[in-house]
């Protein structure tokens, strides 16, 4: 080799290979390493070396220790690799270039002698020359589609008490179903909220959610025909979301009440109103009843509902809900709304709803109602026992001004009225209504402090109030 090293090794030590400037001193015996970076060689389980003061790596292995001269091997092996790389690069440049010139020559004369002989020039394919367009068929000829027709299946008659197909249902009740728009202050020219409603009279009484019409400035009422009608609002009650609203108008198609007490699980339900507004007026949807008696649980009130899997959406609400038969047998009211939540929808039973609106149609409003003053919200046995106080009903509001004046405040737990034990809103609700506005009541409460020794329990006695739903 004509690189330009020393060695310095022990007379008795064996004769080593010739090594690369890229290895290190390791036992002659060591596998072949390449230098970092060019192959397989792991650089980070080398072992240490130290870079020494004169320019050389030196190993940790004292006598038996390699020192190399990198700076003069670089110069001998620079000065070798440019001299016989420089003549190589010039001799590939030299050819490529004239193989080009040779390729562009003959492509030339092709094309030229081509177009000469009148003869078309080849296309390359649309991929090749990068256009990826669609290939266009020339048009021409004449083609008929044909449709076919429906297959004329004999539709069974609507027979009074037999069960209808959902056309049918859907004939007979979307007449009675309307779309309800609520103008209010501040949108002179766009609804501020729109819902449906059912007729229940030919003389123009409608129900409906009391949402859908709350705080309304203007209420207008559209017709399964599309016609308008403004309405005038006769009353509504917040406490079970129902309101009744009434069109000069003697011409109406009411719809069949049935009986929402005779419902079962897993009976076909067919819902219709406008979802989203009067934009996608009389949309009907099918589904069944998912449940019955399904209470949900507000501050104010416990109400019974049902439960469906028909497709209810905002601008359903007042809807009608129909059962196989034609009847409607719920008001369509609510939905669950939350991530991970599909098809759980509530309804208002009739049964429930028709004395709510009886109130409202003959007085404006729901009389014989009474309520204690106040909101609140069960504290089950689970989080008593984990809170060290007793089960019941937590008061979060108060609107009775005698009960303040008692001494009633805002977090105590009622665990008792008239002596009966309470649990849920359900308890107060089956107690209160047993009694008329103006009957005194018993309450025991429960008071926790801060200072455990101060907790105590103690009984004061109010009036009922009247309940007007306002």
């Amino acid at each position: 080799m004509d690189y330009n090293y020393y060695k310095n090794r022990d007379s008795d030590q064996p004769e080593r290979p010739e090594q690369g400037p890229w290895q290190d001193s390791r036992p002659y015996d060591a596998p072949y390493d390449a230098r970092p970076g060019t192959g397989s060689y792991n650089w980070r389980s080398r072992p240490f070396y130290q870079y020494g003061s004169g320019g050389d790596w030196q190993g940790n292995s004292g006598a038996n220790r390699y020192q190399w001269n990198f700076a003069e091997y670089d110069q001998a092996v620079t000065r070798k690799k440019t001299r016989k790389n420089r003549g190589l690069v010039v001799f590939a440049v030299s050819l490529l270039c004239v193989l080009s010139l040779g390729l562009l020559s003959i492509t030339g004369y092709s094309i030229v002698k081509s177009l000469s002989e009148g003869e078309t020039v080849a296309q390359l394919p649309s991929e090749a020359v990068g256009d990826r367009s669609v290939p266009k068929a020339s048009p021409g000829g004449e083609v008929t589609i044909h449709i076919a027709e429906k297959p004329q299946v004999e539709e069974p008659p609507i027979v009074p008490g037999e069960r209808m197909t959902i056309p049918q249902v859907a004939r007979m009740v979307l007449p009675s179903v309307v779309g309800i728009v609520n103008y209010q202050s501040g949108q002179i020219f766009e609804p501020f909220t729109e819902g449906s409603g059912i007729i229940i009279s030919q003389d123009g009484y409608i129900v409906t959610n009391q949402h859908v019409i709350q705080n309304a400035e203007a209420i207008v009422v559209v017709f399964s025909d599309g016609t308008e009608t403004e309405a005038a609002l006769v009353g509504e009650d917040a406490r079970t979301d129902l309101a009744v609203i009434k069109v000069d108008r003697n011409d109406l198609t009411p719809a069949v009440l049935g009986n929402s007490d005779d419902l079962e699980v897993g009976e076909t339900v067919i819902a219709i109103g406008n979802p989203g507004g009067t934009d996608l007026a009389g949309s009907v949807t099918r589904g069944i009843i998912s449940a019955l008696n399904r209470v949900v649980k507000t501050p104010y009130y416990s109400t019974k509902y049902i439960q469906t899997d028909a497709a209810i959406n905002p601008g359903n609400s007042g809807g009608a809900l129909c059962n196989e038969f034609g009847q409607v047998i719920g008001i369509n009211s609510a939905k669950i709304v939350a991530e991970g939540y599909e098809g759980i929808s509530f309804a208002i039973p009739i049964t429930e709803a028709i004395p709510i609106v009886e109130d409202l149609i003959a007085h404006g409003r729901v009389i014989g109602r009474v309520m204690l003053g106040i909101t609140g919200e069960p504290v089950s046995e689970v989080i008593a026992r984990n809170r060290n106080v007793p089960a019941g009903v937590q008061i979060i509001s108060i609107t009775s001004e005698e009960l303040i004046r008692k001494g009633a405040m805002r977090g105590d737990i009622i665990t008792h009225i008239d002596d009966i034990r309470v649990l849920d809103l359900n308890d107060v609700r089956t107690i209160v209504e047993s009694h008329e506005a103006g009957d005194v009541v018993k309450l025991t409460l429960y008071r926790q402090t801060r200072a455990n020794a101060n907790n105590h329990t103690f009984e004061i006695k109010v009036a009922l109030l009247a309940d007007t739903g306002e």
